[in-house]
């Protein structure tokens, strides 16, 4: 009778999939996805900082992005807005929370080319050892219905609560320099215009 040899291998440890790998491994991974109407607020800016608060309404779910005056993201914002209104897909964003990272991607649905994905992943500067990233928004919308929330809430910001002394804690004085101050990226002298023109171009077609 011939010998028969068993060779055993070691099953490797287990690890807890992140929301990602339990979204894209499955099948239907698009059936996490809903239809969402995206809110925004921007809250008002204290030492250097103000939050930036998303919510995908019924079940895209609500996220708080902390944005910094050290890394400054107002201009990547509008810009990404633009890429959004000029439909440059895909469009991406990072925002450095000092020490998260906070990064934005949205690109159309094939099927469905008048709504896009819209992924929010948070992710952590400490290296390999450290937590992995974690999708916290994940959504589907309309890029004509987020430009234009975007543009309206962000015009109230700047006219209501906006105070430039409490975002450029830092580097804003009474007494600055005048060359200095034309460099500081203050959010108030951002160049809007493409996100009117498409948000009244969009409104005409609706009329």
């Amino acid at each position: 009778m011939d010998e028969i040899k068993i060779t055993y291998t070691p099953a490797k440890p287990y690890s807890e999939p992140t929301d990602q790998e339990k979204i894209r491994s499955s099948e239907g991974w698009r059936s996490f996805l809903h239809d969402s109407t995206v809110t925004m607020v921007f809250a008002p800016p204290h030492v250097g900082w103000f939050d930036w608060i998303i919510h995908g309404d019924p079940r895209g779910g609500l996220i708080k992005v902390s944005c910094s005056e050290v890394y400054d993201p107002c201009p990547e914002i509008v810009r990404w807005m633009d890429d959004i209104a000029a439909s440059r897909f895909p469009a991406k964003l990072k925002i450095d929370e000092e020490g998260k990272h906070v990064r934005f991607s949205i690109a159309p649905v094939p099927e469905r080319p008048e709504w896009a994905e819209l992924e929010i992943i948070r992710d952590f500067e400490s290296g390999p050892k450290g937590p992995p990233p974690k999708l916290i928004f994940f959504t589907r919308v309309r890029p004509q219905q987020l430009v234009a929330q975007f543009l309206r809430r962000w015009t109230d910001w700047l006219s209501q609560d906006y105070v430039a002394k409490e975002w450029h804690q830092f580097h804003w004085t009474d007494d600055m320099d005048a060359a200095y101050r034309d460099r500081v990226a203050d959010p108030a002298t951002l160049d809007i215009t493409v996100l009117e023109q498409f948000v009244s171009n969009e409104r005409s077609r609706g009329e």
